[in-house]
């Protein structure tokens, strides 16, 4: 009887979570528009409110707070859904530790994910950080293959301009080289990881001008970490030259040049 139980229980969970993927898209859309026709605490609205709305919604602090923190008062038959998919999460659930961590993951609906991180982050540096420690903390758990997905995300972050924009910047930059300097283990997600700071840097230009500042401090980590001085896997018999991670500072206009 109990392993019938726990064969169904399994089932079950299996079901939901493939039903959590197919229908994230969904979600995610619905999130959006849920969350951008509302206003923030932020006296002036956000840039990512939704057009033609002229009086946004406002959304009560403690439903807010359902959402993002806990869902279980709020939301009891949401709250067991997500349990059911994430029981080592424990009570309460958390909107950052599930739901946005999956959604990161499997890569879905990221402009309109950022777009909600956004909306929430404006003149917010309570979730601004939060919503940070989940990509950044995320970049050092998932497979470097997916870095794309979480510096994409990032990068929307990072463009948000409001009075915190430059706090945002430094405290992502900041992580971020302490990830690849003390964090990653082996040279593929250090080759990956850098190669995606680079970009920011060349698509931003307040992270351009952090690594400018930085410039002693970022050159030690993403032109001379060990792991880069450690030869390429030979590929189809033939090793592989060049150094993908070399020369940064000299071919990024405008953080190169001499004091």
């Amino acid at each position: 009887m109990v392993r019938s139980f726990k064969f169904i229980q399994l089932g079950y969970r299996r079901f939901l979570t493939g039903l959590l993927l197919k229908n994230n898209i969904g979600m995610v859309e619905l999130m959006a528009i849920l969350v951008r026709s509302c206003s923030t605490a932020s006296p002036t609205l956000p840039p990512t409110i939704l057009s033609g709305i002229e009086n946004p919604l406002m959304l009560p602090k403690p439903d807010e707070s359902a959402v993002l923190d806990s869902v279980r008062s709020s939301f009891p038959t949401l709250h067991i859904y997500f349990i059911s998919l994430y029981p080592n999460h424990g009570f309460p659930f958390l909107f950052k530790q599930a739901f946005l961590a999956q959604v990161l993951r499997d890569g879905v609906q990221l402009v309109m994910t950022a777009d909600i991180l956004k909306h929430w982050s404006f003149e917010n540096k309570i979730r601004s950080r939060e919503f940070l420690s989940v990509v950044i903390d995320g970049i050092k758990k998932v497979e470097h293959i997916l870095y794309r997905y979480y510096f994409s995300v990032l990068l929307e972050l990072l463009e948000l301009e409001d009075s915190l924009q430059t706090w945002r910047v430094d405290n992502s930059m900041v992580n971020l080289l302490k990830i690849i300097k003390t964090e990653l283990r082996s040279k593929e997600p250090v080759v990956a990881c850098i190669k995606y700071t680079k970009k920011l840097a060349k698509k931003n230009d307040k992270v351009k001008q952090w690594v400018n500042k930085t410039r002693s401090a970022t050159v030690d980590v993403l032109e001379h970490h060990p792991l880069l001085l450690e030869p390429d896997r030979p590929t189809h018999g033939h090793h592989r030259g060049g150094n993908p991670a070399t020369s940064f500072l000299q071919k990024t206009r405008g953080i190169a040049g001499h004091k």
